[in-house]
């Protein structure tokens, strides 16, 4: 059992039964000092009572913090398959632009497209600067292929020379 769950347990549960049994104390002399006929039972009876309350707003507080705790693991979950899955769509990149002339650029976008989608995922939940530096690296590298590209299609690059940028524009990523 995780050591915060374990000690937000032990710490609900000593704070209720503290406060019951002061409570039920409290109430027994106060019924004892009016003259309340069975002052015992009556004290067990209220004290029960308000015992239940407690453990009701005791379950509670436990609910709120696991649910919190939850919520932390599926956001580590999350960015976790995001990052794989990024990792592998880069990886797919990669793939594509060696084969360029025979990939269109259009297809290289769609992988593109989703690295682009899966980063911005990844910027919201991770609040860090390295983020900014792989979004960086990664729109340098893109532009650079782009850019290969783009002197490709103008035929003023042999296909040999485009194909040569491409893998070394791969390498220095």
């Amino acid at each position: 059992m995780n050591k915060d769950i374990k000690s937000i347990l032990i710490n609900t549960f000593g704070t209720i039964s503290c406060l019951w049994v002061i409570f039920f104390f409290v109430t027994y002399i106060l019924f004892s000092h009016n003259v309340v006929q069975d002052a015992l039972k009556e004290s067990w009876s209220a004290s029960l009572t308000f015992l239940s309350v407690l453990a009701t707003l005791g379950a509670a507080v436990i609910a709120a913090y696991l649910f919190n705790d939850w919520r932390e693991q599926e956001r580590v979950t999350f960015i976790r398959d995001t990052a794989h899955e990024t990792a592998n769509l880069i990886m797919q990149l990669m793939l594509s632009m060696q084969q360029y002339p025979q990939l269109s650029v259009s297809e290289i976008r769609v992988i593109h497209s989703k690295i682009v989608i899966n980063l911005s995922f990844l910027n919201r939940q991770i609040k860090d600067d390295q983020m900014d530096k792989v979004n960086g690296n990664f729109s340098v590298f893109m532009k650079d292929f782009y850019n290969i590209t783009i002197s490709g299609i103008d035929n003023s690059t042999p296909p040999k020379q485009i194909k040569k940028e491409i893998n070394e524009n791969i390498e220095s990523f």
